[in-house]
């Protein structure tokens, strides 16, 4: 159950006369007797009606804000319904106007009189016809009731589908409103009990019921007593009349308004109501592995967290370039060679005037070990990262691994070929983002000389200016094949009179385009 500001209220008609207020989903959730409403009221983001009968009505709303919005609605409709008059008269006006008609005298006791019963029923199906637009014109309805009431033609009767208790004096309806029709009647059979009026307020129009309750819209005489036969009493004046005495050429509607009194003043607030007693402790609940267990018996702990994990989600679209990173650092001096290895032993020198060098043998008899191997040479250095004096211009691939940090970056935009065949074709070797001062209707984009490296993705860009209608590419080719898209959200949609920048992901996998992502962006 959700309410809206814009939507729990509708124009009023002028048959309408009760308040009615609507959930977003258009279904009446209440109808509010206007007459009874005591004040209303908006804490935090709910909007609170007070009703006479000490019963209330909240109406939550998304923010504190739309509550205040309602509230100051709600207020202007009450105070418009609350000027009509009602169709029924209120028990407390009732009483008031009763109370105040001067009785006349009462008359001799008359002979045995007949009952006069102005109450009834009837089983004939009635669809309610469309009212008329005033009281004693449009169709005429028809029905069987029982016969020797005491309806005769002209007065005024209330046909209902539900029960009385539903017409008496109560705030509110959840639900339905009732179904009923107010007319004059125009003819009754005292002996046969048919029954024709002609309704002008009919409530809903189209409504059915094969059950029907009726009664005039006054208030229901007494039974007569038997006696003689004796002179009436004179009239006493009614209220209105005695009315008028004090205010001349005032009308009915007038008189009305007047037994309605001002709002009296908001009563104090009550006292807190005692703390309840502390409830009982509920029994502990089964844990969602022993309730999972109940179907899956003799499985375990992990399948059951297992079981837990959903399946895996779609890939997401690429991400846009990184920015260009800044030149490397020097590289660092390479590490010493490792030492050489000792040399062997020389052989023994021959005998004479002076030995044979063993590798490095001294003079001697005998010639001495040969010298050790010499040290390993030491590593060169590092190269430097490149720290180019002038503009670097590379041609083919670049490849960059670690991170890289460029201070300034710009891609090329290209303008052509323009937006007015049936397939555009887009040369990934100019460039991956291209502009089109206008399009003249939807075509396909065939992109050519992608990158086919494995495991790799590629973004590509196209920016449309929209004129009063709206084209895009519908569908995608590489290199003259057609490709299926996936689109942001499964659907596209372009704009008006905006600028549309339709991007679409390529990934390569398997030594194929694997999938291709879409998605549209407006910007105005």
């Amino acid at each position: 159950m959700s309410f809206s500001f814009d939507k729990f209220l509708r124009p009023i008609t002028g048959t309408d006369r009760n308040l009615k207020i609507y959930e977003d989903s258009g279904i009446v959730r209440y109808i509010v007797n206007p007459f009874h409403v005591k004040h209303l009221n908006v804490t935090n983001n709910i909007l609170k009606l007070s009703l006479e009968s000490d019963r209330n009505i909240s109406i939550p709303f998304s923010t504190n804000n739309e509550a205040k919005i309602a509230l100051s609605k709600l207020q202007t409709t009450l105070d418009s319904l609350q000027e009509k008059v009602p169709f029924m008269i209120d028990k407390d006006i009732l009483n008031y106007v009763t109370a105040h008609i001067q009785i006349g005298p009462t008359g001799s006791s008359g002979t045995s009189g007949v009952s006069k019963i102005y109450t009834g029923t009837s089983s004939t199906y009635i669809q309610i016809p469309a009212a008329a637009t005033q009281s004693g014109a449009g169709s005429v309805v028809t029905l069987q009731t029982q016969p020797y009431l005491g309806f005769v033609p002209g007065q005024t009767i209330v046909v209902y589908k539900d029960l009385p208790t539903n017409y008496l004096v109560d705030d509110y309806f959840v639900g339905d409103e009732p179904v009923y029709m107010i007319g004059d009647i125009d003819t009754y059979g005292y002996l046969t009990g048919v029954l024709s009026f002609v309704p002008y307020m009919c409530k809903p129009v189209g409504g059915t019921s094969s059950f029907w309750y009726i009664n005039l819209t006054g208030q229901v005489g007494e039974a007569g007593t038997s006696g003689t036969s004796g002179t009436s009493g004179a009239n006493g004046q009614s209220a209105y009349q005695l009315w008028l005495i004090d205010h001349p050429g005032q009308t009915e509607a007038q008189f009305l308004n007047s037994l309605v009194g001002s709002q009296g003043p908001v009563g104090p607030s009550g006292d807190n109501g005692l703390n309840g007693s502390s409830g009982t402790s509920g029994t502990s609940g089964q844990s969602a592995y022993d309730l999972w267990l109940e179907s899956h018996p003799g499985q375990t702990e992990a399948q059951f967290l297992n079981s837990l994990v959903g399946p895996q989600g779609p890939i997401g679209p690429g991400g846009e370039n990184g920015l260009n990173g800044s030149s490397g650092t020097s590289g660092t001096e390479g590490t010493s060679g490792t030492s050489g290895t000792s040399g062997q032993d020389g052989t023994s020198g021959t005998s004479g005037t002076s030995g044979t060098s063993g590798e490095s043998g001294t003079s001697g008899t005998s010639g001495t070990s040969g010298t050790s191997g010499t040290s390993g040479t030491s590593g060169t250095s590092g190269t430097s990262g490149i720290t180019p004096s002038t503009d670097l211009t590379l041609s083919g691939y670049l490849t960059v691994s670690g991170l890289t940090t460029i201070t300034t970056a710009t891609e090329i935009v290209m303008t052509e070929p323009g937006a007015t065949a049936s397939t555009v074709v887009y040369d990934a070797s100019s460039s991956l983002i291209w502009y089109h001062g206008t399009a003249s209707s939807n075509y396909t984009a065939n992109f050519i000389n992608l990158p086919t490296t494995d495991n790799r993705a590629i973004t590509a860009n196209i920016i449309i200016s929209q004129g009063s209608t709206g084209y895009s590419p519908t569908s995608v080719q590489i290199e003259g094949v057609s490709k299926t898209v996936k689109w942001a959200n499964g659907t596209y949609s372009v704009s008006s009179n905006k600028i549309d920048v339709v991007g679409f992901t390529f990934v390569r996998t398997g030594a194929t385009w694997s999938q291709i992502l879409g998605q549209i962006s407006s910007f105005s």
